[in-house]
């Protein structure tokens, strides 16, 4: 089992849903600091295989390799550091290019198809969005969102929603089958 950094997995979300009071109220605010801690360790993504990567929301603008993503330095917040905020935050658009935003960055098919061919990947698996049925695939099959939480709750000025979860199998020649659950 691998775990990746999530936005949810930084202080200033952390503390918006209630994770932080909740910790603070039952064991104090030295071990919510300690939480901070792990979830600034926790990988930004992994690879599998050499050749599917697997991260919370999105890539990074710029032309970064993984190389140099995996010299990033993560032991940070997403408001330190720009690459780190679109790895935790970018979602996926239809129109090539980037529509740039501090709090959701997208990212088109161009830029894509770039990092997936410079990186000598075959796509990239995400999970930031609620997504119809669990699942999508964007990008001409190169970006495969998968959501695998059925019940999402939103910010307090919209509603909490159910929706379908998935999960997704990938066999040896990298076809991917999502498996939707309630």
């Amino acid at each position: 089992v691998h775990i990746n950094r999530g936005n949810h997995e930084t202080e200033t979300i952390s503390s918006m849903y209630g994770f932080k009071e909740e910790v603070r109220g039952r064991y104090g605010m030295d071990v919510y600091h300690k939480f901070l801690g792990v979830f600034r360790a926790l990988p930004l993504g992994c690879l599998v295989n050499q050749q599917v990567l697997i991260v919370h929301a999105g890539i990074p603008r710029g032309g970064d390799t993984l190389r140099k993503l995996s010299g990033m330095n993560r032991f940070r917040e997403p408001e330190e550091d720009r690459r780190l905020h679109e790895i935790l935050w970018s979602d996926p658009r239809e129109q090539d290019g980037w529509r740039l935003d501090w709090t959701r960055p997208e990212f088109g098919p161009d830029v894509t198809r770039r990092f997936v061919t410079e990186n000598d990947l075959v796509f990239v698996i995400r999970s930031h969005s609620d997504v119809e049925n669990g699942y999508q695939c964007d990008h001409d099959g190169l970006l495969h969102t998968v959501n695998s939480a059925p019940v999402h709750h939103r910010t307090l000025f919209s509603r909490t929603r159910v929706q379908r979860a998935a999960v997704l199998v990938v066999d040896p020649s990298f076809h991917v089958t999502p498996l939707s659950f309630p």
